[in-house]
């Protein structure tokens, strides 16, 4: 507030709970990344369980603190902050490093860490004031996080065949709830930062 004017006008300002959320997520989810190559070991059952549980405290923290403090979350954020904080507390509870669903669970967490330009984006639209700058960023943000999530999609596809005929039943219909709810808003949000970008390519053409 007191040196970003533009933050400081953010009207309603519970928004400003909503741009914190995103930058501290987003700063968040680049830390991980830089810890990328670490997962290659999760796919043989080498890595260490206590890095795992780490990681998925990291990650979840974030969207628990937006749940009991960001006002007017939209219902399909909301869904997908529950399961994915549910989910980071089985990973947190998992005993062993054997590849089973929440190893599934980890590799999406993953992948979606690689898309961390978006939540700099959903924060740093709310109080910018530089169309050029929001149109190159939604730009960027849907290209990575398309390119992620088709990545992600493929590599579960793959991995779940393997490893959902050896689980129990309802582990994989556990599963298929996770994919539902989180493929959801991933598709919910690449569909918006779609049309966002859209938006700014209409504005700055008029403005040409």
């Amino acid at each position: 507030n007191k040196y970003k004017s533009s933050f400081n006008s953010i009207n309603p300002s519970h928004k400003k709970m909503y741009v914190v959320k995103n930058y501290i997520k987003s700063f968040f989810l680049a830390g991980l990344c830089l810890k990328l190559y670490k997962f290659t070991e999760l796919l043989n059952g080498t890595l260490d369980l206590m890095f795992i549980k780490r990681c998925g405290l990291y990650y979840i923290m974030n969207d628990v603190i937006g749940l009991l403090l960001v006002k007017k979350l939209p219902t399909t954020t909301k869904i997908h902050h529950i399961t994915t904080s549910l989910c980071g507390l089985a990973i947190i509870m998992k005993e062993h490093n054997n590849f089973d669903i929440l190893t599934l669970v980890v590799l999406y967490a993953v992948f979606s860490s690689m898309a961390f330009c978006v939540n700099f984006y959903l924060g740093h639209r709310i109080h910018s004031e530089n169309i050029i700058t929001k149109y190159y960023l939604s730009k960027v943000s849907f290209l990575v996080y398309l390119l992620s999530c088709i990545v992600s999609w493929i590599f579960q596809a793959v991995m779940a065949l393997k490893v959902l005929p050896i689980v129990p039943i309802w582990h994989s219909i556990l599963y298929f709830a996770f994919l539902y709810s989180v493929g959801k808003d991933d598709i919910i949000l690449m569909k918006w930062l779609y049309d966002d970008n859209k938006n700014y390519k209409k504005i700055l053409n008029l403005n040409n």
